[in-house]
């Protein structure tokens, strides 16, 4: 805000910044705000403008970003968005000498499972793997669906030991489920660190022949 205010004293001209504004009873409001500094005595004493609350169009905006981001049934990240991540994270390993593995995971026979019981049992083993994987990784991992039964994950500073691990941990607790058809996932793993030059779209290939 500071800085919006010299800009402004420097080039005679307003400033637009948006604002959040905390009510007394906690409710948070955000605030477009396009003012001009006034001076007294040399110095900025107040600004005049105005204010328009935009509360509702912000929350807008942040339910369609969310859409655009996440699977509807699982609310995990979609293809679009991992890829995105994916490609972050491989281009850090290379730049920083970081290690990690990257797991894909699918539901065996899973269109069975719909044929013979319906699209409610197959949405409900689908949250049951999207439960298993959250339990099992770390804050910092990347868990997206990547369409149908596949489902895929990034192990940040993991090794590939490490992997194996979480992917039988993740396959023990879908498992462990009680429910009406007992499911099983297949897991395929890819491994990165700074001597494997991978692009996100080569590692997702890779661990799917994995798979």
């Amino acid at each position: 805000f500071e800085q919006l205010v010299h800009a402004s004293l420097k080039s005679g001209e307003q400033f637009t910044c948006e604002m959040r504004v905390v009510r007394p009873d906690g409710e948070v409001r955000t605030l477009v705000s396009r003012c001009r500094p006034e001076m007294r005595a040399g110095r900025a004493r107040w600004v005049r403008g105005t204010h328009q609350d935009i509360t509702d169009r912000k929350r807008m905006e942040i339910a369609l970003k969310h859409q655009a981001d996440h699977d509807p049934l699982t609310g995990l990240y979609n293809r679009r968005r991992f890829a995105e991540e994916l490609e972050g994270i491989l281009r850090d390993a290379s730049r920083y000498k970081r290690h990690g593995a990257l797991l894909m995971l699918d539901l065996d026979d899973f269109k069975q499972v719909n044929d013979t019981l319906g699209h409610a049992a197959g949405d409900e083993a689908l949250k049951t793997l999207s439960q298993a994987i959250l339990e099992r990784v770390r804050a910092g991992d990347v868990v997206a669906r990547l369409g149908g039964d596949e489902f895929a994950v990034v192990l940040s500073e993991a090794d590939e030991q490490h992997a194996l691990i979480v992917a039988e941990d993740i396959r023990a607790g879908v498992a462990a489920r009680n429910l009406e058809e007992p499911i099983h996932v297949t897991c395929g793993l890819v491994p990165f660190d700074e001597h494997r030059d991978l692009l996100a779209d080569d590692a997702m290939i890779a661990a799917d022949i994995a798979l």
